[in-house]
């Protein structure tokens, strides 16, 4: 989802939270783009809401809320559909809220489609995605044997791409931070990570072999 560039900044997103919240204690309706704010914030203030206040108004407003109703609104499924835990994801789920470990698992979740979180993909044994299409936080490819990302769109975080099987960004068209490409397996990765930045869709900085 897009938001308002008056919307990026701390002191405006702490602002827009405090309305939200407001809002909320007074019964009143709040739009898909406040729900967005509240359960997947833009890549820009990310870091911030890892802790202080920010990060305490945005868990007292989702206190306030039904997350698996608001989540399944935002993201078009059912509610059985949602998961609020790492432990309750299963081949149903299609929306994650919270950050997900999955390390050297063997199989991907078949109708995962909205990881909100971060994951660590390190050591995954399966070589594809099924139906995934976005990833909220920061993404660990290391030493995965995945090798092509299908349909996944959108990364918002950073991504680390070290020593991974990856030979094929499938319709992955968007980066939010940093990227660490550092002695893949695949040649075509770093040519296809190139042209996204020339692109322009890559929003932090690359971070080749230093002989490269």
């Amino acid at each position: 989802m897009k938001y308002e560039q008056g919307e990026l900044g701390e002191d405006s997103f702490d602002s827009r939270l405090s309305s939200i919240l407001y809002r909320i204690k007074y019964g009143e309706d709040i739009s898909r783009t406040d729900l967005a704010l509240v359960y997947n914030p833009p890549v820009e203030i990310r870091n911030v809401v890892d802790e202080g206040s920010i990060y305490h108004r945005l868990l007292e407003i989702r206190s306030l809320r039904d997350n698996r109703e608001d989540l399944a609104n935002l993201y078009g499924c059912n509610r059985g559909e949602v998961a609020l835990l790492p432990q309750d994801v299963n081949n149903r789920t299609v929306v994650l809220l919270p950050s997900i470990n999955l390390h050297l698992r063997r199989m991907m979740f078949k109708n995962l489609q909205y990881i909100l979180g971060n994951v660590n993909f390190y050591g995954a044994q399966f070589k594809e995605f099924e139906r995934l299409l976005y990833i909220g936080g920061n993404v660990d490819f290391e030493n995965a044997n995945i090798q092509n990302l299908g349909s996944l769109l959108s990364i918002g975080g950073n991504v680390k791409f070290n020593s991974s099987n990856i030979s094929n960004l499938g319709n992955l068209c968007f980066i939010g931070g940093d990227v660490y490409c550092v002695n893949p397996r695949r040649k075509p990765l770093k040519t296809q990570i190139r042209t996204l930045d020339e692109r322009q869709c890559i929003g932090g900085r690359i971070y080749f072999k230093e002989s490269d």
